[in-house]
């Protein structure tokens, strides 16, 4: 699997547990509650995403766990990929997607979209 982090652990900020995820069919929105406060990841260009529990993407650890960060876009080897193995998965060939990995110490989103979602900080 090949990817960057593009967020590590602040402090407290240690992200807890997905305690939102939200498609109004513009806009992702995933919460995360962490010691501190409330971590905001939005996306308006997600074409898919899925949530599990982290036991169940075992293929994605140790590199994506939060020792090396919480906020992961995963070039190769992640779901986008395995996604593109189905003849009915459309959008595999589009090279522009690109795929984010959010995890927490319990529950885990990734998605596909085009931009690099947006982050914000709230007490």
């Amino acid at each position: 699997m090949e990817f960057t982090t593009l967020e590590k652990v602040k402090g407290s900020w240690v992200p807890q547990d997905i305690s939102l995820v939200l498609w109004n069919g513009d806009w992702l929105t995933i919460e995360i509650s962490t010691l501190s406060g409330l971590i905001t990841v939005r996306s308006r260009t997600d074409i898919a995403h899925r949530v599990m529990d982290e036991g169940d993407l075992l293929d994605f650890w140790p590199m994506c766990s939060l020792d090396n960060g919480w906020l992961h876009e995963i070039h190769s080897g992640g779901w986008k990929d395995l996604e593109s193995t189905r003849e009915g998965f459309l959008s595999g060939d589009r090279k522009e997607l690109k795929e984010y990995f959010v995890v927490s110490t319990n529950t885990c989103v990734n998605f596909i979209a085009l931009k690099e979602p947006a982050i914000t900080y709230s007490v």
